[in-house]
């Protein structure tokens, strides 16, 4: 209840930034997210936006994320008692002990940075968190009680009459476990829950399978494979993995999102594996992922955090060597897999399987630090002093993490769409290839009703067929006026989608440029109707571009080239050639949300190209001749982002010049 109450009172009011609006499209209308698909997170989704009867519908979502994070929190409790309580014995000092321990394992999790931060915004990862470490609690569990210490081969093992005698003194010693339903049926349910899990995020559950297998080999012996209890824990996986119809039956139903519309095998198959995204397997070096791995964990677990994980590897590692080789196979392949898979704005998200494990670790710790003869203390101060850590480890993360997490006044990528269309005439067209304007504005216009009038056209997102739905969905009169192109465009993409056209093959460049011929339709059709046509930015995580500050829109080449392009604020208006270019109106953005949080990884593009954008438009204002309202604009930037280089030399030049 208490990570609850963290989690909603810094809750993120609207919708969050990069996949995000995405996702609560696709759950509220019963659709298909991108690849793999997500159907735990979008099924469950759907149920709880549509019962939930108050608050926005990104609100909603956000809380489903607050709920799942708390419950994982509960779950890692569980998960640590249980095993902390493998090597207990019945004393009520000793109890109180473990039971504080855990607590301090949960907290340890719950307020780390990491797990606070996506457990206050729509996404999939604090309901994945909260599967794994059920899965983890009753695979544990269905091992019984351990069969001693420091090179223990497990109960499966082999034992001569005296280790028998010993482990029969060692249960007899131990409490039973947390969970005292049968063992078959905890790893029954344990597979269930791991099928039911790939639903959720396929990778981050799929990576405990080597811990899991590990411990159930040692606990159960090699036969346990072939056993009637393995056959029915493969049956109830399939079971549990069969959400995954939800991808076909849906996409048959034709959403207002379905991406890769998965309703064939191949498709299906493409979207699960995620086949768009296996560029980024291997794309980036080792070392620069090695530093931000150290960097999590100091900002997960703080300095008592690790201190406290430490101590509790090397007992858990003398004690109970099987558990903390499974633990640390977890560690392993989460972190090997966010080293392989290097992707932007979530990265992070990949290592919550390794501070689960982590986290337990952490309880370990503590409880060694717990169990220590105080005898120097006075009985008064020693029986606080358990208090005393809980508080802090608690306090610790809240100091240290509150300012980072605290989404309570976050509206950046909602100012942004909000900024940016109201610059943009009724009727207007603009296409982007920025995801930071594009996830967010598919969730405030398809579900708050914004701008309704505006047409909206992702560019990346034209290389994929399934896109093309959607548009003939959402704009019929555009999509039919481009029919032509279209029809030129898809035949070429299809072949090359199907493994027809190789890399050096010449229609490589033809499909190109269909694929610009289409997009010169979109602008050409628009503008011929009367209504003004737009080009957003696209600054991503580069440094300002001089092709932006010489006013040239982020397009690829040849795109646009009949225009000439006249920054408005935070996107480009196309101008006919020659034609004289109308004043610059004064920027009117929505920047104080600035000054009430700390930008997240995907909210520092946002902050970069609005500080872009305003350095671009006072060099426009300049230009004209009015040197009031550049500086205005400059200093506007820099308010956005202090230390924005190019508004500081200009404001450097402008004042040196007066």
């Amino acid at each position: 209840m208490f990570l609850l109450l963290i989690y909603v009172a810094t809750l993120m009011p609207g919708v969050p930034p990069t996949d995000s609006g995405e996702l609560i499209l696709a759950a509220w209308s019963g659709g298909v997210a991108h690849a793999p698909g997500f159907p735990l997170y979008t099924a469950l989704g759907w149920l709880w936006s549509h019962l939930l009867p108050f608050g926005r519908v990104a609100w909603r979502l956000n809380l489903l994320s607050a709920v799942c994070g708390a419950l994982a929190g509960g779950l890692t409790y569980a998960l640590a008692r249980n095993t902390l309580r493998r090597t207990e014995r019945t004393t009520e000092a000793v109890t109180t002990n473990t039971i504080l321990a855990a607590a301090i394992g949960a907290l340890a999790l719950g307020l780390g940075r990491t797990v606070w931060s996506w457990a206050t915004v729509a996404e999939v990862y604090t309901l994945t968190l909260a599967i794994a470490a059920a899965i983890l609690l009753l695979v544990i569990a269905s091992g019984g009680a351990p069969s001693g210490g420091r090179g223990s081969r497990g109960a499966g093992a082999a034992k001569n009459r005296k280790t028998q005698k010993e482990e029969k003194r060692t249960i007899h010693l131990a409490p039973r476990s947390t969970l005292s339903a049968p063992r078959s049926a905890l790893i029954i349910s344990a597979a269930f829950l791991f099928g039911l899990g790939l639903g959720g995020h396929l990778t981050s559950i799929a990576l405990l399978a080597p811990a899991i297998a590990f411990w159930l080999t040692v606990q159960r012996g090699w036969r346990f494979w072939i056993s009637r209890t393995a056959l029915l824990a493969a049956l109830a996986l399939i079971a549990g993995a069969g959400i995954y119809l939800y991808l076909p039956v849906r996409a048959a139903a034709d959403p207002l999102l379905n991406w890769g519309r998965p309703d064939t095998w191949q498709r299906f198959w493409w979207h699960v594996t995620a086949k768009q995204y296996r560029v980024s397997l291997l794309s980036a070096p080792v070392w620069p992922q090695v530093l931000f791995a150290a960097r999590l964990w100091w900002t997960q677990f703080g300095p008592l955090g690790l201190a406290l994980l430490f101590i509790g590897a090397w007992r858990m590692l003398r004690s109970q060597r099987a558990l903390f080789v499974m633990l640390a196979l977890i560690i392993l392949f989460s972190t090997l897999y966010a080293w392989a898979y290097v992707i932007e704005d979530d990265g992070d998200a990949y290592y919550l399987p390794a501070f689960l494990a982590g986290a337990v670790w952490v309880a370990w710790g503590a409880r060694a630090i717990l169990s220590l003869e105080l005898i120097t203390l006075r009985k008064p101060v020693r029986s606080l002093a358990p208090f005393v850590l809980v508080a802090l480890i608690a306090g610790s993360a809240l100091v240290m993490n509150w300012g980072a997490c605290n989404r309570r006044g976050d509206t950046l990528p909602e100012d942004y769409v909000r900024d940016t269309f109201a610059e943009i005439s009724p009727g207007g067209l603009l296409l982007t290839r920025d995801w930071q304007l594009m996830a967010p504005a598919l969730y405030l216009q398809q579900i708050e009703g914004l701008r309704p009038d505006l047409t909206v056209i992702d560019t990346e997102l034209l290389r994929r067929g399934w896109y093309f739905d959607l548009l003939h969905k959402l704009y019929p009169d555009l999509m039919t006026s481009v029919a032509a192109e279209e029809r030129a465009f898809l035949a070429l993409r299809d072949a090359w989608e199907r493994g027809d056209i190789p890399d050096a093959d010449p229609r490589i460049a033809q499909l190109q440029s269909t694929y610009v011929a289409l997009i010169d339709a979109f602008m050409a059709r628009t503008a011929s109707a009367g209504r003004p046509v737009h080009v957003g930015p696209n600054r991503g995580a580069e440094p300002l571009r001089n092709a932006t500050l010489n006013g040239q829109p982020d397009m690829e080449p040849g795109i646009g080239a009949s225009w000439q392009w006249l920054p408005v604020g935070l996107s480009f208006r196309a101008v006919t050639v020659g034609a004289e270019a109308p004043a610059p109106s004064p920027l009117a953005w929505r920047i104080a949300a600035f000054n009430k949080v700390r930008p997240t990884a995907p909210e520092r593009k946002i902050q970069a190209t609005r500080a872009d954008m305003a350095t671009l438009h006072g060099l426009v204002q300049a230009n004209a001749g009015n040197l009031t309202g550049a500086e205005v604009d400059w200093r506007m930037a820099l308010a956005i982002e202090p230390a924005h280089a190019a508004a500081t030399e200009l404001l450097t030049r402008l004042n040196a010049g007066r």
